[in-house]
């Protein structure tokens, strides 16, 4: 396996080439899986690239290489969730981030404006209509 030839095309965002080459390997090895660990991740596919580095790790657990990515990809939600998920205006208003939510539980229903303004729209895509107003 050409590991620096996928690994530049990798770096060079050609992620169709570097998967194309990736999967004309048969034997898949732990840099295999790594390397398909990577174009996962560069191309958005969390879960995807998550499964594939435990894999390389479970092969070769005493690679920094792979355990380093792996607390890189664990880590990433962290870091566009925190903010938001553990701010006193998320727990305020149960997980609607605008103002209008600010008594959304008057009548009972447990559900937001935001949820029923998104219901209304699901409505109207599909010719009904939830809320006459908006």
């Amino acid at each position: 396996m050409n590991t620096i030839a996928i690994k530049s095309l990798i770096d060079s965002q050609d992620y169709v080439r570097a998967r194309s080459l990736l999967n004309n390997i048969q034997h898949k090895t732990s840099m295999w899986y790594y390397l398909s660990s990577l174009i996962d991740y560069k191309k958005c596919w969390f879960d995807s690239a998550l499964k594939n580095i435990n894999t390389a790790i479970k092969m070769d657990n005493t690679n920094e290489m792979y355990n380093s990515f792996k607390a890189k990809l664990t880590n990433r939600p962290n870091n566009y969730s925190r903010d938001y998920y553990n701010s006193p205006r998320y727990r305020q208003n149960q997980g609607c981030c605008c103002d209008c939510c600010d008594c959304c539980d008057c009548c009972g229903c447990r559900l937001s404006c935001c949820d029923l303004i998104c219901l209304d729209t699901c409505c109207e895509c599909m010719g009904g209509d939830l809320i006459k107003c908006i």
